[in-house]
């Protein structure tokens, strides 16, 4: 459970730290920004769930490899936007983008499902 939460943190970490290397002039800004926060999101999502208890059941395991795949996949693609912005390396950091919020998505969704106190 650990290694895949702790892959994931350092895998949009590092996503993150790659936007920063994007040349500018290729790519507008208000669009990099979007990329960045919600990129942000997914981050928060895995930070604010890191000590949940249930993510050592095998739903947990299962949404957190998934969770890694994609921010792995996201890596990936932001090292390929890196070298130059054309129009498919954008379209491979928004599926892979994607991936990530469903991710996170799944994850809140999970915690939250999980926290509902039945009276």
């Amino acid at each position: 459970m650990g290694e895949n939460l702790d892959a994931s943190e350092r895998s949009l970490e590092s996503a993150l730290d790659m936007l920063d290397a994007v040349p500018s002039g290729g790519m507008p800004s208000d669009e990099l920004r979007d990329i960045r926060i919600k990129i942000q999101m997914g981050l928060n999502a895995l930070i604010q769930n890191e000590k949940a208890i249930w993510l050592r059941t095998k739903k947990g395991r299962d949404i957190l490899g998934d969770f890694k795949e994609a921010s792995e996949k996201l890596v990936e693609a932001v090292e390929q936007l890196k070298g130059g912005t054309s129009q498919t390396s954008m379209d491979g950091v928004k599926a892979a983008l994607a991936d990530v919020e469903a991710s996170a998505k799944k994850l809140n969704d999970e915690t939250r499902r999980r926290s509902m106190v039945v009276t």
